[in-house]
């Protein structure tokens, strides 16, 4: 269905919100945002950790989300926060909180858990891109 509406002889048509959008301020993932990609898949694979920056509790705070791949294991997810004062130089923060783990033992179950904690794929990055202090 197409509404048309005319102000001062412009005319815009309106298209109806799409399903997956209707009630929602943020697009609905669909499947494409929960595969890796190629480089970071073949990094996990390799075994180097991959992070991204997360909104933190606090302005002063930093939190980051960490895949750590463990040999023989699967994979380590955690979730941290940060002072962001403490980032500086080489010293860890030493309150920094652990605020969610979780152990993966493949891919699939690797998959399950960024769904389940709404962290796409795409979104992480080789650890040396990110801010983590680890």
């Amino acid at each position: 269905m197409t509404v048309a509406a005319s102000s001062a002889g412009l005319t815009s048509t309106l298209e109806p919100t799409p399903e997956r959008y209707r009630g929602t301020f943020v697009p609905i993932m669909g499947e494409h945002e929960w595969v890796w990609p190629a480089a970071e898949l073949a990094a996990l694979r390799l075994g180097r950790r991959l992070g991204v920056r997360l909104p933190a509790s606090q302005p002063h705070r930093w939190a980051l989300a960490h895949v750590v791949p463990v040999a023989g294991r699967g994979f380590d997810v955690e979730h941290w926060e940060f002072e962001s004062d403490g980032l500086e130089g080489y010293d860890h923060d030493p309150g920094a909180v652990r605020l969610r783990h979780a152990t993966a033992s493949d891919e699939a179950e690797l998959l399950a858990v960024l769904r389940e904690w709404n962290l796409p794929p795409a979104r992480f990055r080789h650890s040396w891109d990110t801010v983590g202090p680890r």
